[in-house]
């Protein structure tokens, strides 16, 4: 083994004349320390570092493998943010344009002693994207969109007035606390999985697949969270007397529909991640962890703070600081950090602190990064920064009232809330229904209503999770008009479950099919219907066997028998002697439906 001392004086010497060492020489002197992390470390302290030495002076390397070996070993005793003549080696590599090695830096490949700073400034104040060639300009523009949501922690509380609004209309009167309504927050996550389910599952009651044929309707299908502080005080309310709060790495979100700083919407449920963290005051941990740890599946982590001298609001600051260093600071128009900002519930400092208190947002944000500021963004969707925009393609920007799964308040859609929750309703609200017959006004008609939200919310990303609530939608006022025809049919028995998700999973693709019809070129309703029909027809009807009264069914290829009586009808029928519209239940025997 060769002295450590020895080898940095070979390097220098090397440094200080014109003939370079070749790599795989460089890479052997290291191989032949007798610690050669330590070494590593040492000679990455000397000007100008490994990293910005290979690119001066080995950007022709021949041997790629040999470069990435040496990294595989010992990246995690360089420093990838080293400066020399006020660059860091990704400006260099930028400037240079060298893609291999800019790709290789920027790669999860490696673990360097620190992450490579993309918001770094040369001494002009430029950042390396801003110095790209062509072939690098790609790569740092990928980079830094996939590092952007590493930098926002997303923040969701409860405010204690919700809370009791929540428990009083779900009937949870036993863990209600009148005289102290945090306690009731407390009480909420502690007892029950309404808030988050046992193993860690936020917002489960928006499974819309699972929920489809169910007596309920998600008319809200998003949970709501704010980038590294907690929500400020808006006419919708005030979150300073929460109790609780729950952080997680944007990051870690699939299904991210809406993103803004003061409102981010998560489609459907989330299952918190290993990096969560729930944060509840000290007094709490024990029984909240109880449920969602010991006897849960919960990743994360529960934390307590001292609520009797933090607020939630300073605990959430400190926590985020402390946990997720790599947390950007949103500042506002004063440069004044957002998340140490208290806006009061009346609304008396908004205006001070660039706030617009009806709404909720502050009027222009910042971003500040590893001591880099940028604008971020002004108003409810101007995006100033890049990276922003790019995580931001194909998701909805602005107040979650101007998206298209806010549907909430549609007078249509209200009614196919109520009849979805009790479908007795359909028979009073017929004239939202296609149903079987009469003179409809489309724009009543909750499957139009549907389909066209349907269409809209599928020009949103795949990944936003708008496509699920599309078909679930859809299918919502499908299964209601199926339900709207069987009543026109005079049914006394009411469609099943099995019934229902039969004749929809056999008909959507054409009922879809159908509804573009309607919705873009005819309010004609006829194919629809006859569809409707059709399908309805077959999932009631027995198949007509004319042998030995036995019939097929339409779920199996095994035969089984018929009862006389209902053997008797389906001939009489074949016969002529019972006049119908060509549907026979199985169940109620004689009865036209």
């Amino acid at each position: 083994m060769i002295n450590n001392d020895e080898i940095l004086q070979t390097i220098a010497l090397d440094l200080a004349s014109e003939e370079v060492i070749s790599a795989q020489k460089l890479f052997d002197l290291v191989n032949s320390s007798e610690n050669p992390q330590q070494l590593v470390q040492e000679w990455d302290a000397f000007l100008p570092g490994i990293l910005h030495l290979f690119i001066s002076r080995y950007d022709d390397i021949d041997d790629k493998d040999c470069l990435i070996a040496f990294l595989s070993l010992y990246s995690e005793s360089i420093n990838p943010n080293t400066v020399d003549n006020g660059e860091s080696v990704l400006h260099s590599l930028a400037k240079n344009d060298l893609p291999e090695l800019t790709t290789l830096l920027l790669s999860d490949q490696f673990e360097f002693a620190e992450k490579p700073h993309l918001y770094s400034v040369d001494g002009q104040g430029r950042t390396p994207d801003a110095l790209a060639g062509v072939n690098t300009a790609p790569i740092f523009k990928q980079a830094l969109k996939n590092d952007f949501p590493e930098r926002v922690i997303l923040v969701q509380s409860w405010a204690p007035n919700s809370i009791f609004n929540y428990l009083m209309d779900t009937n949870q009167f036993d863990i209600l606390d009148v005289e102290s309504p945090k306690n009731s927050v407390v009480n909420a996550l502690a007892l029950k999985d309404g808030l988050i389910s046992n193993n860690g599952t936020i917002g489960g009651h928006l499974d819309f697949a699972n929920n489809l044929y169910t007596n309920s309707f998600v008319d809200r299908p998003h949970t709501h969270w704010t980038w590294n502080s907690l929500c400020q005080a808006n006419s919708g309310g005030e979150w300073e007397d929460a109790p609780i709060a729950v952080l997680e790495p944007l990051s870690s979100f699939a299904n991210v529909e809406g993103v803004t700083p003061y409102d981010t919407t998560i489609m459907g449920p989330h299952r918190l991640s290993d990096k969560a963290i729930i944060l509840v005051p000290q007094g709490d941990v024990q029984r909240i962890t109880e449920r969602l740890i010991q006897t849960g599946t919960f990743r994360g982590q529960i934390k307590g703070y001292d609520a009797t001298t933090l607020s939630l609001r300073e605990a959430v600051r400190a926590e985020i600081s402390t946990s997720y260093p790599q947390a950007a600071k949103l500042l506002n128009s004063n440069g004044h950090d957002i998340s140490a900002i208290t806006i009061a519930s009346n609304g008396y400092n908004a205006f001070a602190n660039g706030y617009n208190h009806a709404n909720g947002y502050f009027n222009a944000v910042s971003i500040e990064i590893n001591g880099v500021t940028k604008p971020l963004m002004t108003g409810t969707s101007n995006v100033r920064l890049p990276a922003y925009s790019e995580y931001g393609n194909g998701k909805h920007i602005g107040m979650h009232n101007g998206s298209v799964s806010d549907i909430e308040r549609d007078p249509v859609f209200i009614v196919l809330k109520n009849v979805s929750k009790d479908p007795s309703k359909i028979s009073t609200n017929l004239a939202n229904f296609i149903g079987k017959v009469g003179d409809k006004n489309v724009n009543n008609l909750c499957s139009v209503k549907a389909y066209s939200s349907y269409r809209a919310l599928l020009a949103y990303d795949q990944s936003t999770g708008t496509h699920d609530f599309a078909e679930y939608l859809l299918k919502k006022a499908i299964i209601a008009d199926f339900r709207a025809y069987h009543q026109q049919n005079n049914n006394p028995k009411p469609l099943d479950t099995d019934q229902l998700r039969t004749m929809v999973d056999n008909s959507y693709e054409a009922l879809k099919d159908a509804l573009s019809r309607v919705t873009v070129y005819s309010p004609d309703l006829t194919a629809y219907r006859a569809i409707l029909q059709e399908t309805h027809t077959k999932v009631l009807s027995p198949p007509k066997i004319v042998e030995q009264s036995l019939k097929f069914s339409i779920w199996s290829e095994q035969p089984s028998q018929l009862s006389s009586e209902l053997a008797k009808d389906i001939e009489a029928e074949k016969a002529g002697s019972i006049e119908n519209d060509g549907v026979v239940n199985p169940i109620d025997n004689g009865i036209n439906v």
